[in-house]
């Protein structure tokens, strides 16, 4: 029989002991036959700043924080002596945190920022999408036209001037820019020819004086009056492009006719334009009242209106033209720059109120595409105003000798030759009506016939 052993009396061996644990030892609770733990000093706490932060503090991690998350804590005063720490005080500590937000927070700003940056990058992307899906080529009269010469010549208004004709230069046009003073009579005081040669991306102006003399069939020979003999409309337009093609030798491909009235609305639809308003302006009318002092300032667009229409300078309407073609490159250079795209619905609302021309909205954003996105700079802008001399001739309407400006033809030539001739083909001095003044007081004609019967007759 195997098993323990047990004597007559029933009782065990004195050197039995037994196998398991004692029934005193079952009693005894669980954590007693744990290893006794040493007094807690801290050092395996995890740290105060830990148990603030957002992240939570999990007992079963075996590892304890970073070391860098440690140092950020602040240590007892023993551990800091132990270690070499210097210990901070609340305000450093303050100073620490203030620290770490201003961090995030920038950190946030630019996060911010750059989604910000590309929802606008989509939306202008998408917009010049749109955009170019909306713009549309002009047509104009050149070797890549699909219409022959015959129906060319079937279009060809009747009354228009035989000028310049042939192969035209790729993707070069012209216009005619005319600014009206409705305030002071209608008359046509501002006339801009100008050029824009896309591929090379190049703009020329030139300012055409509004005194110039033409040779007309009335008494007052200047150029802004005639728009309004003919009752302006298209038969002012007309008139202008057959005087205009006297002197340059074509008519313009496009003519735009603004209001002055609104060159104040279009200095404003671009933000306003920095300019250096050359000398003190002041005139009081019953139209307008000019108050401009000298120096470089903001423009909005009441005071453009002051700008272009002060007449009281030293040398008389040429400083008034220089001081035009300055501010019409400062308005186009902050037109042409990027920060003006978003504006683009403010201009095309203006051009739509208060400027007539025979451009479709689709070729006006043709040419607006070609210019902004195309690489037009203002070092690529050219102004001029055309060559000619003052002149005075007698009127027999006024009793008077009236200021007049005739050009200058060798140099005028040369200048449309190089700058604004749309055509291959060079113009020549013999195809121009250029009038001059003789010394005698008399009027003449280039072409040797004066429209005026009337006129040297006192």
């Amino acid at each position: 029989m195997s098993g323990r052993r047990i004597d007559r009396n029933n009782e065990p061996p004195a050197d039995w002991r037994p196998e398991g644990p004692s029934r005193k030892q079952e009693r005894r609770p669980l954590e007693a036959n744990l290893p006794r733990r040493e007094p807690d000093d801290g050092r395996h706490r995890p740290p105060e700043d830990d148990r603030r932060s957002r992240r939570t503090y999990e007992s079963t991690r075996t590892s304890y924080p970073t070391e860098r998350r440690r140092r950020s804590a602040e240590a007892s005063p023993e551990v800091a002596k132990h270690f070499g720490q210097q210990q901070r005080t609340a305000e450093q500590n303050a100073a620490l945190r203030a620290a770490r937000n201003k961090k995030r927070q920038r950190h946030r700003m630019i996060r911010t920022g750059i989604c910000v940056l590309l929802i606008l990058t989509v939306l202008i992307l998408g917009g010049v999408a749109i955009w170019k899906g909306f713009a549309k080529k002009p047509p104009v009269n050149n070797p890549d036209s699909s219409q022959s010469a015959s129906q060319e010549e079937t279009q060809r208004d009747p009354n228009a001037p035989t000028r310049l004709s042939g192969d035209r230069k790729e993707d070069f046009y012209t216009f005619l820019i005319i600014g009206r003073d409705t305030v002071g009579g209608g008359n046509t005081d501002t006339i801009l020819l100008a050029s824009y040669d896309v591929p090379n991306q190049k703009m020329n102006v030139m300012n055409i004086p509004r005194d110039t003399m033409v040779n007309v069939s009335w008494d007052v020979k200047k150029i802004n009056n005639v728009y309004n003999m003919y009752r302006g409309g298209d038969k002012g337009i007309d008139a202008l492009d057959k005087e205009i093609s006297e002197l340059v030798g074509f008519v313009p491909d496009f003519q735009v006719v603004v209001e002055l009235d609104a060159v104040a609305k279009l200095v404003d639809a671009i933000g306003g334009v920095t300019f250096n308003v050359p000398c003190d302006m002041y005139k009081e009318t019953e139209d307008i009242i000019i108050n401009l002092k000298a120096g470089e300032q903001k423009i909005d667009g009441q005071k453009a209106m002051q700008l272009i229409r002060f007449r009281g300078y030293p040398n008389a309407d040429r400083g008034r033209m220089q001081t035009q073609q300055d501010f019409i490159k400062v308005v186009l250079e902050k037109a042409l720059s990027i920060s003006s795209v978003t504006r683009i619905g403010d201009l095309v609302k203006v051009f739509q109120e208060s400027v007539t021309t025979n451009l479709k909205s689709g070729e006006l954003a043709w040419f607006a595409q070609k210019a902004v996105f195309g690489g037009l700079r203002s070092e690529n802008l050219f102004l001029t105003t055309m060559p000619c001399d003052d002149t005075k001739v007698w009127s027999r309407d006024y009793k008077q000798k009236l200021s007049y400006v005739v050009p200058k033809t060798d140099e005028l030539v040369a200048l449309v030759n190089e700058r604004f001739n749309p055509f291959l083909e060079a113009l020549k001095p013999s195809e121009l009506d250029i009038m001059f003044v003789n010394s005698d007081g008399t009027i003449g004609s280039s072409t040797g016939k004066l429209e005026d019967t009337k006129a040297n007759q006192r």
